[in-house]
């Protein structure tokens, strides 16, 4: 399958990108041309609905576009801080009345010009750097002007074309940095890397988990009815992600689709599941777990995890794993870095005989119920196990002396009480396997 790319810049570059793209396999390049840099937005959101990966003549289109729109491509820039540059300072020494080592620069971080001057045994202590890539070019060309105007640069060296034209115009030594054919070959390779990993994101299985926490007085009727009446709502809901819905219990269901489906939304799905089952009467507190993963068995596992942070925040929650390390908040917009203890729970593995495996998800079930006591029929149903055998785990516990037998639950009518067993999982203090810190905040 070809790699459609798009170009966005000027179309100085042409005959190189056509060379260069002819000569690698799997890509397909078109171009959308602007005469002046504020034009890129425009060419982006008309190459955004024909192509996979958008690259950018340079930085400066490059940071202005990103800063200002968000585009659902990859985007990519050709860098001149490489052969570009070197070319670029040759043309400087060839020209008359300029100086290597007094030149302004535009459009490359200072750390790479110095050390390019550094390898060429040249001084960088009169060389004048504008890092900043998405400044307007008016910024640009006074950087320039007045630099030159003031004796303290015999050359303007940018990597905006519009700039350079200026200053020549303006009688002003200028040279126009150009993407050298070495450095677009890495660039479309670079683009087509990015369009083939967006693509297999785009691919992985995502799992949801939903739960609804009702007010204890309902009646079996009435919690048959809620859950019918809430099932309905959910299945016309993932019409809309191309999902498939399934319900696992009272108050719970989980569904399947793709994280390509997510993104597309924006992840605003999830404000709009709970706008609308409040609309419709729906005023129970709502705990969604949404986990990304290469295979189902890894996304319902991270889909579960979230869910149990969900389960330790007050009101709706909805959170997100996407891969080993962080956590989103998709109603926050807040990111969490965790990491499972594993130390802790191998020690306990080996202090009592007991699989690692075993107290993992046992841990986790309680994240997800926000309690320390549990009945075998609780833990079946967080495990997807049967009755009999999530007793027999608890019992094991039990022996171990990691488990308690707490009491009994009576339903009333006939039928055995529920054991009540209290887990002694909390040996490092806070009941919980996860330690989570809160690292960035998004807008």
């Amino acid at each position: 399958m070809n790699v459609k790319i798009g170009f966005i810049g000027n179309d100085i570059l042409m005959p190189t990108l056509n060379k260069v793209a002819k000569s690698l396999n799997g890509v397909e390049l078109s171009f959308y041309f602007y005469h002046d840099e504020q034009e890129a937005i425009n060419k982006v959101i008309e190459a955004e609905k024909k192509e996979d990966v958008l690259l950018f003549g340079g930085p400066v289109p490059y940071f202005r576009v990103k800063n200002t729109y968000q585009s659902p491509l990859p985007m990519i820039y050709l860098s001149y801080d490489g052969s570009a540059f070197y070319k670029g300072l040759m043309q400087v020494a060839f020209m008359d009345g300029c100086d290597l080592e007094s030149v302004s620069i535009d459009g490359i971080y200072e750390e790479a010009v110095r050390d390019i001057y550094k390898e060429l045994g040249l001084s960088a202590e009169a060389i004048h750097c504008y890092s900043i890539p998405n400044e307007e070019q008016k910024k640009l060309r006074a950087f320039h002007e007045d630099l030159y105007k003031k004796g303290n640069s015999t050359c303007a060296v940018t990597s905006v074309k519009s700039v350079h034209e200026y200053l020549r115009k303006k009688g002003i030594p200028s040279v126009l940095i150009l993407a050298t054919e070495s450095s677009i070959k890495v660039g479309i390779q670079h683009a087509v890397l990015e369009s083939r990993s967006a693509y297999f994101k785009k691919s992985q299985i995502a799992v949801g988990y939903i739960r609804f926490f009702d007010e204890a007085d309902l009646t079996g009727y009435k919690k048959q009815q809620l859950h019918l009446e809430r099932h309905q709502k959910l299945l016309e809901y993932a019409k809309k992600l191309s999902a498939d819905l399934f319900s696992l219990s009272e108050g719970e269901f989980v569904f399947y689709t793709t994280r390509g489906m997510i993104e597309r939304r924006n992840n605003d799905f999830i404000e709009r599941l709970f706008s609308e089952m409040h609309a419709s009467n729906e005023n129970r507190v709502i705990n969604v777990g949404l986990g990304f993963g290469t295979s189902a068995q890894v996304a319902g596992d991270r889909a579960r995890k979230s869910l149990a942070f969900s389960a330790k925040k007050r009101g709706n929650q909805c959170f997100l794993i996407q891969d080993e390390e962080t956590v989103l908040n998709l109603l926050s917009k807040q990111q969490i870095e965790y990491r499972t203890s594993d130390r802790y729970i191998y020690g306990l593995a080996t202090k009592y005989g007991v699989s690692a495996m075993v107290i993992r998800r046992i841990l986790e079930a309680m994240q997800i119920l926000g309690k320390n006591r549990i009945t075998a029929e609780e833990l079946s149903k967080e495990l997807n196990q049967t009755v009999r055998n999530s007793r027999r785990t608890l019992n094991e516990f039990v022996e171990k002396g990691l488990a308690v037998q707490a009491g009994e639950e009576h339903l009333g009518g006939k039928g055995r009480p529920k054991i009540v067993y209290q887990l002694l999982l909390d040996d490092e203090g806070d009941g919980s396997n996860e330690k989570c810190k809160v690292s960035q905040q998004y807008n």
